[in-house]
Formats: C-alpha cells, structure tokens, sequence
C-alpha cells in the first residue's frame, strides 16, 4: 500500500496546532485538558489496554475509524504527562491525517504492528534502492 503523506513544515504544523486550540480550548491555560477534549469534544473513547508496552511496545495508537484511542494501562495508571502526549499525539494523527487513517484498516494492536511492520520493510527497500 502506497501512502501519499503530505509533508507538512513545523510552522504549518504549529498554526494547525494552533487552530485547534482556538477551537476546542481558547483559555489555553496549562495544562491543557486534552482527555477532556479527546472524549467531550472530539467524542472519541479512550480505552486504556493492557500490556500494549509490554508486549508490543506501543504506548497508544487510533483505530481506523478515528472512534478509538488505546493507551497502555500501566503508562495510565503511572505516567500522566506520558499519557497526556500519547493522547496529544493520537489526536494529532486525526486533525492531520485522519483521512489516510480510514484505509489503513487499524482495529486492533496486532493489525498496528503488521502495518509498522510493512512500513519498515518498505523504508527499507526505498533505502537501499537510493544507496545503489
């Protein structure tokens, strides 16, 4: 599967930041209550899994129907600003490139790793053709 991912310079990032913030929390005071976003405004379920770090080494990923956020739940329970970013991060992945999220079929940590796997492998492949 190939991906047409629009690279995006770090001050465009930063407005898209930016704009979300104006929208779901202008009182920009910290920290910012990204749970209370993700789940009240966004509507999405965080549901906290677990040996996801333990045994696939992945601390939260989003489900394909951009419904879903999996956090570790040992990271829950025990790391709050670690959580909070992997939430940030997840988010992330939906305001950017939700749309490329939807075909990617991601229901489960299993189907996360097969497709980490298949990206590797290509990197991979892409490198070794530029190195020849």
């Amino acid at each position: 599967m190939s991906l047409q991912i629009q690279r995006l310079s770090y001050q465009r990032i930063g407005q898209i930041a930016d704009e979300f913030l104006s929208k779901y929390y202008p009182k920009l005071s910290l920290p910012i209550p990204i749970e209370e976003i993700a789940e009240q405004k966004l509507n999405l379920r965080i549901i906290q899994k677990m040996g996801l770090k333990k045994n696939y080494d992945v601390e939260g990923f989003l489900i394909s129907d951009l419904s879903t956020i999996f956090l570790d739940f040992n990271m829950y329970l025990k790391y709050e600003n670690r959580t909070r970013f992997t939430l940030a991060h997840e988010v992330g992945h939906l305001i950017l490139h939700g749309e490329i999220f939807k075909k990617l079929n991601i229901n489960s940590v299993e189907k996360l790793n097969d497709f980490s796997s298949i990206r590797r492998r290509d990197a991979s492949q892409v490198s070794k053709r530029k190195h020849r």
